[in-house]
């Protein structure tokens, strides 16, 4: 890339790597791999016809998504001996949530995308094929952005449990 010449009175530098983003990118790269006995990583997504946690009650809306599944490659699901539209448990290192799996061939093998915004609250029982919240998957103690204090909210460690 060319760029023009600075001008000769301006002395200031950009900085293309401040100090605290050097000390946040060495401690992600210092972070611990998968922990043991989790084969996935959840991709949170988002689904047309809703918006965030809007519209999910919307006669049209429920005729054509009644409920938020987890979407896995069909490789994936083959090899954990799965089939689609059955009944699962996705578990993180801290929660756990019941699913219905669809097959999506568009993902990368190892991956579980969970539309966010439906599902019941925390301390609600889930209503049968509501949709689960992918958001009891998280913490909102471990791991949190150093700055803003958001809680990690894609990549999580997650593994996929049959449920009879």
């Amino acid at each position: 890339m060319i760029v023009q010449p600075g001008e000769p009175a301006n002395t200031a530098r950009f900085d293309v790597m401040p100090d605290d983003v050097e000390r946040e990118l060495a401690g992600v790269l210092n972070e611990a791999g998968t922990p043991p006995g989790f084969t996935h990583r959840l991709a949170v997504r988002r689904v047309r016809n809703v918006q965030n946690t809007m519209y999910h009650d919307l006669p049209a809306v429920r005729r054509r998504m009644p409920f938020n599944p987890a979407f896995v490659h069909p490789d994936d699901l083959a090899a954990q001996g799965l089939t689609e539209g059955q009944r699962v448990a996705i578990v993180s290192p801290h929660g756990r949530i019941g699913v219905i799996v669809k097959a999506d061939p568009a993902l990368r093998r190892g991956v579980v995308s969970i539309p966010h915004g439906w599902g019941p609250m925390p301390d609600e029982e889930p209503e049968e094929y509501a949709g689960a919240n992918p958001n009891q998957l998280l913490s909102t103690t471990v791991g949190l952005d150093p700055i803003n204090a958001m809680p990690v909210m894609s990549a999580m460690p997650v593994r996929i449990e049959a449920v009879d």
